[in-house]
């Protein structure tokens, strides 16, 4: 039995273009296809070799955090916190003068609701009701039992 290339078979060959078509661009149009290829292959090594680094940097960071803002995005990330969780913490830190709103993770009697609802700029019904979700999401076991630093 014999075989046969299917480069050398007569269809294909037929298929390939004459030698007066092959490279009929000028050189320097030739020269300036290289120089784009080369130069879009160079921007993807750059950009690849960005994140790799800023990926092993991100990964390979202590784990104790000095630094607070990175502290509330790791106990945001711990808690599985939305974005709009997140908003409603930082406002309520701002709102009672807190500059580190990680502690408010730390310090259940800083959700004092009364205070929210009756202060000078008093808060609406659906803002407390949504701190009040937040402040069981936080501070109330997966089981459903307040944990030792919940007061409800």
């Amino acid at each position: 039995m014999h075989f046969t290339s299917i480069y050398t078979h007569p269809w294909f060959v037929a298929q390939l273009p004459f030698p007066s078509t092959i490279n009929t661009a000028p050189e320097h149009e030739l020269n300036s296809g290289i120089l784009n290829q080369t130069v879009a292959i160079g921007a993807v090594i750059v950009v690849s070799l960005v994140f790799a680094v800023l990926y092993f940097l991100r990964r390979n960071r202590p784990v104790g955090a000095k630094n607070p803002r990175q502290l509330f995005n790791d106990l945001c990330r711990a808690h599985h916190l939305s974005g709009g969780e997140r908003t409603q913490i930082r406002n309520l830190a701002s709102r009672l003068k807190i500059l580190n709103p990680a502690i408010l993770f730390l310090d259940h009697s800083l959700w004092d609701f009364d205070q929210l609802a009756q202060g000078e700029h008093p808060l609406a019904e659906r803002d407390i009701e949504n701190l009040k979700k937040l402040n069981r999401t936080l501070f109330v076991s997966p089981k459903g039992k307040p944990t030792k630093l919940s007061l409800t």
